[in-house]
């Protein structure tokens, strides 16, 4: 499952991938309880249940989120943090889990 990687792909905003994958976007701000590395940037971005890797060859994820002074510029930087790479959903549940890979014009 996954859009084709490089020149010629349509582009895709960040709903219609949270769509597809029929997850939600989570958009918070972050508690100041918490340990937010830039309390400048309390807003994260990312999708629910949703892990990063760098290729599918790739044997290690991440959990990858934006930041941002409010919750547009936290968007953005998930989206740009997303572009080219691989979203393992559900990675935990061997069952349910499924990679897409996200396309390079993806879209705040």
């Amino acid at each position: 499952m996954g859009a084709p990687e490089g020149a010629g792909e349509e582009a895709m905003r960040l709903e219609e991938l949270a769509e597809l994958l029929e997850r939600h976007i989570i958009v918070k701000r972050v508690l100041q309880s918490m340990k937010v590395v830039d309390k400048a940037k309390p807003w994260h971005c990312c999708i629910d249940k949703a892990e990063t890797k760098d290729s599918k060859e790739a044997a290690g994820i991440s959990s990858s989120f934006g930041v941002g002074a409010t919750p547009d510029e936290a968007i953005i930087d998930y989206v740009h943090r997303l572009r080219g790479k691989i979203l393992v959903l559900d990675f935990f549940d061997k069952e349910k889990r499924r990679e897409f890979s996200v396309p390079l014009s993806l879209e705040p």
